[in-house]
């Protein structure tokens, strides 16, 4: 099946539940945030505020180039879909075979697909961000890169959402 085409049946399937926009939407929103949480850190904990806070997230456009906040909006609403799909794919298992799952096992799943593009956010924490001053584009580069790596990641999730199951019957003695 075509790339597309599949990435498109998917995006019917689950979002012809309309919770999954709204899932999609906090998901974007929390990915978004994180951002400007993770690059501040040291600030919030000193003096959090909810105030603060809000004014550091409406800060990232200001603070960014409008490339990079582009880039960060698109991975966000891209990691928001892969969300969707993964919660999508954990109720279908859970509602097709009955298996339960813990929370624990979910989270992990949820946060898996958006590993790419937020481990670039935690260069900082780990004392790596000096290093993207040697980069050409002094590390707008792993926007885009972030971007191929969730659209790679979509694809994947796409093809698993539209594959067809069976229901699993328990053998009869």
């Amino acid at each position: 099946m075509n790339y597309f085409k599949t990435i498109k049946e998917a995006l019917q399937t689950v979002f012809f539940s309309k919770k999954y926009y709204a899932i999609s939407l906090i998901a974007g929103i929390i990915i978004f945030s994180l951002n400007a949480v993770i690059r501040n850190y040291k600030l919030l904990f000193d003096q959090f505020s909810f105030s603060l806070l809000f004014n550091l997230v409406l800060g990232t456009f200001t603070s960014f180039a409008t490339s990079m906040w582009i880039s960060l909006i698109i991975v966000a609403i891209l990691t928001g879909i892969i969300v969707s799909f993964t919660v999508f794919l954990i109720g279908r298992q859970i509602n097709s075979s009955g298996v339960s799952t813990s929370i624990t096992s979910i989270f992990i799943a949820i946060v898996a697909p958006a590993c790419p593009s937020c481990a670039v956010g935690l260069f900082g924490i780990i004392g790596l961000g000096g290093l993207m001053v040697y980069l050409p584009f002094r590390g707008e580069e792993f926007g885009p890169l972030a971007i191929l790596l969730i659209a790679i990641s979509l694809g994947y999730l796409s093809k698993k959402v539209v594959t067809n199951t069976c229901e699993i019957k328990e053998k009869e003695n």
